[in-house]
């Protein structure tokens, strides 16, 4: 048995004809689409923005490593960290490579897995002692760093990147 929807008490239906009706269900879907790209845009730029600050992070504590070589080297041979002057450098080169890297979008799932490598061996080295109240706190910051880079492992660098860019390319170039 079929049902037919009927008007609530003193309401007119909206439309009498199905051209009026087909006009209005037009412009619902056009408000729709609409929403959606909106949608799918913001999505893309938070995303870039995601990407951007983390490998900020990256950039920034590279940087300040290297402007303030002599201290970091005095704090890390205090730590226990033998050789210090000779293992900084290449910790300097892997944030700054690996944050650039990042930031353009460029090569993004293995500069992820290259940084999660690094900070993981890191946080073991240096904040083992999750007694000390620093320590936690500074390796509860690494496993969330981790995790944004897990996020750019999985799922690439977005639409806002080189490595899209490439891929356009490489595709325009095929057809």
């Amino acid at each position: 048995m079929t049902t037919i929807a009927q008007p609530r008490f003193n309401e007119t239906p909206l439309h009498h004809n199905s051209d009026a009706a087909a006009a209005a269900l037009k412009e619902l879907e056009n408000e729709h689409r609409m929403e959606l790209d909106e949608l799918k845009r913001r999505r893309v730029q938070m995303y870039a923005a995601g990407r951007v600050l983390l490998s900020l992070l990256f950039i920034v504590s590279g940087f300040v490593k290297w402007a303030h070589f002599d201290a970091t080297v005095a704090s890390m041979n205090a730590s226990g960290m033998n050789d210090a002057g000779l293992l900084l450098p290449f910790a300097i080169g892997f944030e700054i490579i690996g944050g650039a890297l990042l930031l353009a979008g460029w090569k993004t799932r293995i500069a992820s897995w290259g940084l999660i490598a690094y900070v993981a061996f890191l946080t073991l080295l240096v904040h083992y002692d999750l007694a000390n109240e620093a320590h936690r706190a500074q390796a509860l910051s690494n496993v969330a760093f981790i995790g944004g880079l897990l996020m750019l492992a999985g799922h690439g660098a977005g639409k806002a990147s080189v490595d899209r860019w490439m891929a356009r390319r490489a595709h325009a170039q095929i057809n």
